[in-house]
């Protein structure tokens, strides 16, 4: 929108069938299992056992671990969605890391 209140551009990303084109109905790794990948994608050894502070029974599965000795901050992971072109779609979880030796997040 512009200063007006006029709307410049509308975007969207609506994903036909989205049920029928995922690439499968249940995650493969565990919440537990992604956060520990994603540890060693960045290279990072969990010093400490991930324990779950918070799990939920929603479709999202929302989990929330302990640092881990790798994050400054509680480890939140959930199973999203993710369009890879038309009519393709894949499971994944999305989880944020809160590095403990620097000011980076993933």
């Amino acid at each position: 929108m512009n200063a007006a209140g006029q709307v410049l551009l509308v975007g969207n990303s609506f994903a036909p069938d989205v049920a029928g084109s995922l690439n499968a109905s249940k995650p493969q790794i565990t919440a537990e299992q992604a956060v520990a990948s994603a540890a060693r994608s960045l290279n990072l050894d969990v010093e400490e056992p991930l324990t779950a502070l918070q799990r939920d029974g929603e479709a999202d599965q929302l989990a929330v671990f302990s640092g881990g000795g790798i994050s400054r901050d509680p480890i939140p992971v959930k199973l999203v969605i993710v369009p890879m072109k038309r009519g393709e779609s894949r499971l994944a979880w999305n989880t944020v890391i809160n590095m403990r030796g620097g000011q980076d997040w993933f």
